[in-house]
C-alpha cells in the first residue's frame, strides 16, 4: 500500500517549530535569502527544482544538530521521507501516528480551502 504524503511542499512553519523544540535557532543567511528570491522568480540553480534554497538551508541547520543520542521527532521522520531528504523506516507506532495525523490535517485544510473557493464562486454567480 502506497503511503499518502503529509508534506508535498516545504512547510516552513513546521520546520521553524521543530527547530524551536530542538533548541535550534534558525537564521537565514543573506545569500540564501537571495537564492530563495531567485528561486521564487523562476531562476533555478543546479539543485533540484523540488527543493527550495530556504528549505535546504533550514534542513542543514536542523540536521547538523542531531547527534547519536538525539531523540528524533516522528514528525521529522515523516517530513524527511516525504520531501526526499531521507528513506527512514516508518515501522513503529509513533511514526505511523505522526504520518496519519499530518495527512489528516493536510486533507482537512485542503477541504476547507476547496469549500471556501466553491462558496466564493457561488457568491460571485449571485
Amino acid at each position: 500500500m502506497k503511503k499518502k504524503k503529509a508534506f508535498n511542499k516545504p512547510d516552513y512553519i513546521f520546520l521553524e517549530n521543530l527547530a524551536l523544540d530542538m533548541g535550534v535557532t534558525l537564521s537565514l543567511d543573506p545569500d540564501i535569502k537571495l537564492a530563495q528570491t531567485l528561486f521564487e522568480n523562476g531562476i533555478h540553480g543546479s539543485y533540484q527544482k523540488d527543493y527550495e534554497p530556504k528549505e535546504g538551508y533550514y534542513m542543514q541547520q536542523i540536521l547538523s544538530t542531531i547527534k547519536k543520542d538525539t531523540k528524533i521527532s516522528p514528525d521529522l521522520v515523516v517530513y524527511l521521507n516525504d520531501r526526499g531528504f531521507g528513506n527512514l523506516p516508518e515501522n513503529d507506532f509513533p511514526i505511523l501516528l505522526a504520518r496519519e495525523t499530518r495527512v489528516a490535517r493536510k486533507e482537512f485544510f485542503q477541504a476547507v480551502e476547496n469549500a471556501s473557493q466553491a462558496f466564493g464562486k457561488k457568491e460571485a454567480k449571485l
